[in-house]
């Protein structure tokens, strides 16, 4: 097929419907479908990777390209931070302490989220 032919040939697949692809419009209510559905997989992609980071599923091994590794360094400081913490509660404060009681709840109800999520 010449380049002509090509033309023609997209040039009359606009005109009954198909949408040509113009960067310009990315971002915008006239982007093509597939840069929306790009940018969705994107989103996906990001939400799954923090979640796993939280739920202790991902180890901080290898590196990824700026602004997600800086994200995800702090998001492993976090965890683990809250990792400490959780153990310190638990050695440091009586069971029947209102600090205690409080951790507890906010942990049970973590895990009821997680359960939740999962089955859905």
């Amino acid at each position: 097929m010449s380049n002509a032919d090509w033309i023609i040939g997209y040039e009359t697949g606009f005109k009954v419907g198909l949408k040509k692809d113009d960067p310009e419009m990315d971002g915008t209510d006239a982007a093509h479908p597939a840069w929306w559905r790009g940018v969705d997989y994107a989103h996906l992609q990001l939400v799954n990777g923090v979640n796993k980071i939280l739920d202790g599923e991902a180890v901080n091994a290898g590196v990824a390209s700026q602004p997600w590794e800086a994200l995800r360094q702090r998001l492993y400081d976090i965890r683990t931070m809250l990792g400490i913490a959780e153990r310190v509660m638990l050695w440091a404060l009586p069971s029947d302490s209102l600090n205690r009681k409080q951790w507890d709840k906010v942990r049970a109800d973590y895990t009821r989220r997680r359960q939740d999520a999962e089955r859905s």
